[in-house]
């Protein structure tokens, strides 16, 4: 005869292990937050010496100008398109 199998019941673990296992749990996250901290104030102080350390001047092309916007300064409102390309500046394809 087979026997009957009864599924188990989970088990509560006890409140000194609940503990133990809650403080280990904040110990490794305050660890690997103060690892992180302490990482990020050594980059940040590296790349600030590095950064007093060297002048860099950079010398940018020179601009050449394309062509002049014309200023629209009364446009006949035939519609809401036409105005709000009058106050962008926009000209309307004719």
């Amino acid at each position: 005869m087979q026997e009957a199998v009864i599924p188990s019941q989970p088990q509560t673990l006890a409140p000194a292990v609940r503990f133990g296992l809650a403080a280990a749990v904040a110990l490794v996250l305050t660890a690997v937050v103060a690892t992180a901290t302490s990482a990020s104030h050594t980059a940040v102080r590296k790349m600030s010496a590095q950064l007093q350390d060297t002048t860099r001047h950079v010398t940018l092309p020179a601009v050449e100008i394309v062509g002049r916007r014309e200023l629209a300064i009364a446009a006949p409102a035939a519609g809401i398109r036409s105005a709000a390309a009058a106050s962008t500046g926009c000209q309307q394809p004719s």
